[in-house]
């Protein structure tokens, strides 16, 4: 049983995961703030990530909305979050499932330069088969 953790901010790809991924450990993310307690809590072997996130950000007391503003949190973000963990904490392997070319792009230059190793798989191609 593969450790799968999962950021995506639409619910209905998280249950197209689950169903996809059954048999697997797989933990889910919508926010940034939940991806990083997650990682930190248990390491992943694999990780997914997507690159746009919902605009809003959870904040302990309030949802604050972060559009244009330069703390925006996307996947990159949690690219560098696994790029600074230890090695002995990092994933074996991320899966870039954005549909967003620039940013799946900005996310594999992340990983590449922290020898992260990673696949680029757009979301609509990754589970074609099934």
């Amino acid at each position: 049983m593969v450790n799968i953790l999962i950021l995506d901010d639409d619910p209905a790809r998280h249950r197209i995961f689950a169903r996809a991924l059954k048999g697997h450990k797989v933990r889910h993310a919508q926010h940034a703030d939940d991806f990083a307690k997650e990682i930190l809590r248990e390491r992943a072997d694999v990780v997914y990530l997507d690159h746009d996130l919902a605009y809003k950000v959870r904040h302990p007391t309030k949802v604050v909305d972060v559009r244009g503003h330069d703390h925006f949190v996307n996947g990159n973000d949690a690219a560098q979050f696994i790029a600074a963990l230890f090695q002995n904490r990092r994933p074996t392997r991320v899966i870039i499932h954005s549909m967003n070319r620039h940013g799946a792009s900005n996310i594999a230059e992340t990983l590449e330069k922290a020898g992260v190793p990673y696949t680029v798989a757009p979301f609509n191609e990754l589970f074609r088969n099934l």
